[in-house]
């Protein structure tokens, strides 16, 4: 079962010296305990059942119950507002009849502090008008003072006076066969009667001659509201209804009475839905100092342990009753157990101070940057010269084609092969960052300060190198360029038969003016005359033909010449680009692997600072606590001189796991020192009772004797 404790008391803002004693409920989800800063009640209980649904809603707990921390103040505003049935009232509006809740508490526990009433048998209604108003509106569901109710003492007798003015019943008539068998004349007298009677009750309980202002608890409730007014007439007349039929009964019936009675029905801590929802244990407080005030938040610290994790200790209680809490601790055991505690606080808080004050050097798991260079190279391909002779031949200009289509396609080759290489490159640079390697590091700040100058260095260096594709390849525009250029030359070559025919014709033409002017009388001098002229003739041929091809072979060498330069210039290009882009990873390689070391140095600082935070948070708690410890321990009145403290080898406490937060920690519950043989059980001799709790071995006794100041024997 999962208990709550909701603070509703205004003084109490936390248990302080108690709140230890409850840690290890706390720790096995068995207790969780709401105190807000809200003044407001409503406020608080608003503020509490939102706090309780969130804790089921992730609980294993199916069952749970609630402990409601409530006072006795003297110094009361209004019955209405700060009596014990008002808060009640207020409970179970907000709280308990809140839709919120996924199912109802199986216990619910009022514990109310009582610093007012000094005497356990006579309650102290001397104190203040206020209380004894209060405690008369809780104990009696009635004030006697007429101007604090809302009916007044004397309407309540007239209807006495009405009733005994009517009902006269004579020793001779008839009352053991009921009120068909009474005469005539007597049944009138009584059906007027209850008729007058029930005229008075509409008068004193009508709504519109009650101010309900005047009882209101918060904006939305009202101590008295309609539906009060209208339960407790329908109450009032059921109980008129069986008088009318039981003649026996006239003599000694008070409607008086009937009437408040039939409002404690409703009004007060005895009202039928506050009998049966709540059980209520006062808490007798009288203290005049802090000190004492700490030794009964002690016992109060207790007696919830007690409730939470022996429920049966209190459940066997009668239900129909209020009880009286009277508890002593066992202040030597309570001496044994604190030494015991701060004996161990103490050593391990100097502990935890020399872990922050003498940090031990760690180890760093760092990628290696130093081998992020990519060792690929490209295949440098030239490609094969193109010849093209001085005779012009069919096909010259698809060879010239084909032969620009294997350059295109040799340089787009080019371009996929430093693409394929780079990506080699791309993954040679993931495996270099996925390489790591433990470093011994004594000062992670000057580690990080050093990264950090690193990270930014190759931050420029990268940003310099930006990756930019800069090498062109289109060929196919620089073909038809160049085409254009180199088309008429070859156009313009003679082929063979072109040129023997010029051959000839120039021949002719040259010989031809000879023919004219010169005749020669032998034969053999014309021989030799004509084919000097020939031979002339073939020599301007072929010097014209040695010139034409020169001039041609120039100008077609220098086209061939810069396609060869541009067809390396683009591989260059290429080459360089793959160069770059080399240069350009491995200094992104080595930049991020310095990053993610730098990220990872962070990451440890940070670990390191919010551990050191953690470890000074508990060092400062474990301070806290013991100094909480040696003023419990003073607070009872151990005597540390003969005292013993439990020896540590009896003990099984834990140093704090700082992740987790306090109660978490066995170090920081007093019932974590408790001997093993002792932790399980204790005897309580007044109830004759074992406590299958630790808490039991702080007990030296309980009692829950019968509140004799909030009951209701003897209301009227």
């Amino acid at each position: 079962m999962i208990t709550f404790v909701i603070n509703l008391h205004p003084n109490i803002h936390s248990l302080t010296l108690a709140e230890p004693l409850l840690y290890d409920l706390r720790k096995d989800g068995k207790l969780h305990v709401i105190f807000d800063n809200i003044n407001d009640i409503s406020q608080r209980l608003e503020q509490a059942t939102i706090e309780v649904k969130k804790r089921l809603d992730r609980s294993r707990y199916m069952q749970w119950q609630a402990i409601f921390l409530v006072d006795i103040d003297p110094y009361q505003s209004s019955p209405f507002k700060d009596s014990l049935s008002a808060k009640m009232l207020l409970i179970r509006k907000l709280f308990l009849e809140n839709k919120l809740l996924p199912n109802k508490p199986s216990q619910l526990y009022l514990l109310a502090t009582d610093h007012v009433n000094k005497d356990d048998a006579i309650p102290a209604i001397e104190t203040s008008p206020a209380y004894r108003d209060s405690w008369e509106l809780d104990t009696k569901g009635f004030i006697l003072d007429d101007n604090n109710f809302f009916v007044s003492t004397n309407d309540i007798r007239i209807l006495d006076n009405i009733w005994r003015s009517h009902i006269r019943i004579d020793n001779r008539t008839i009352v053991s066969e009921g009120f068909d068998r009474l005469p005539v004349e007597l049944k009138e007298k009584v059906n007027e009667a209850i008729r007058k009677i029930s005229a008075k009750v509409e008068e004193m309980l009508h709504p519109d001659r009650i101010s309900f202002e005047d009882y209101a608890l918060n904006d939305n409730i009202n101590y008295v509201d309609v539906p009060l007014l209208n339960a407790i007439k329908k109450e009032f007349y059921n109980r008129l209804a069986n008088i009318k039929k039981d003649p026996s009964r006239y003599h000694d019936f008070s409607p008086a009475t009937t009437l408040r009675t039939s409002i404690a029905e409703h009004v007060g801590i005895y009202a039928i839905e506050n009998k049966y929802t709540y059980r209520l244990l006062r808490i007798p407080m009288h203290y005049q100092h802090t000190e004492v005030f700490q030794r009964f938040l002690v016992k109060i610290g207790v007696l919830i342990s007690l409730i939470a994790n022996q429920e049966i200790l209190v459940s066997s209680l009668p239900k129909e009753r209020n009880h009286t809490v009277k508890m002593k601790l066992d202040e030597r055991h309570i001496g044994k157990v604190m030494l015991a505690s701060i004996e161990h606080m103490h050593n391990v808080e100097r502990r935890l101070q020399n872990r922050l004050d003498n940090p031990l050097p760690f180890t760093l798991s760092f990628r290696e940057g130093d081998n992020c260079g990519c060792t690929e190279s490209l295949n440098v391909k030239q490609p094969e010269e193109i010849d093209f002779g001085f005779m012009r031949y069919n096909g010259d200009l698809k060879k010239w084609r084909n032969w620009n289509e294997k350059v295109a396609e040799d340089l787009r080759e080019y371009r996929k092969q430093a693409q394929r290489k780079m990506q080699s490159c791309i993954s040679q640079m993931y495996r270099h960052q996925s390489l790591v390697s433990d470093k011994e590091i004594t000062n992670i700040h000057d580690t990080i300060e050093d990264l950090k100058l690193k990270k930014d260095d190759l931050q420029r260096q990268v940003k310099h190198e930006f990756l930019v594709n800069k090498a062109d390849i289109n060929w196919d525009a620089y073909r038809l360029e160049t085409e254009v250029d180199l088309k008429p030359r070859l156009v313009c070559r003679p082929s063979s038969s072109e040129l023997f025919y010029l051959v000839a014709f120039f021949t002719l033409v040259i010989s031809v003016p000879f023919l004219k002017f010169f005749y020669p009388n032998e034969w053999g001098l014309e021989v030799f005359y004509y084919a000097g002229i020939l031979v002339l003739a073939l020599l301007m041929c072929t010097l014209a033909f040695f010139l034409a091809k020169r001039n041609w072979t120039r100008h077609v060498e220098e086209i061939m010449l810069d396609v060869s330069k541009n067809a390396r210039d683009k591989r260059n290009a290429i080459n360089e680009e793959f160069e770059r882009q080399k240069a350009y990873l491995d200094s992104l390689c080595r930049l991020n692997v310095v990053r993610l070391n730098y990220e990872e140095a962070l990451a440890v600082r940070e670990k390191l600072n919010t551990e050191n935070m953690l470890i000074d948070h508990h060092r400062q708690k474990l301070t806290a606590h013991r100094e909480n410890a040696t003023n419990l321990a003073v607070l009872l009145g151990s005597d540390a001189d003969n005292v013993t403290a439990i020896p540590v080898d009896e003990r099984e406490v834990t140093d704090p796991v700082v992740t987790k937060p306090i109660h978490q920690n066995n170090i920081y519950a007093p019932v974590a020192y408790i001997p093993k043989k002792n932790a399980d059980t204790a005897h309580l001799p007044r109830r004759n009772f074992n406590v299958e709790s630790p808490i039991g071995y702080f007990i030296e006794d309980i009692e829950f004797a019968k509140d004799n100041i909030y009951t209701n024997e003897g209301k009227f």
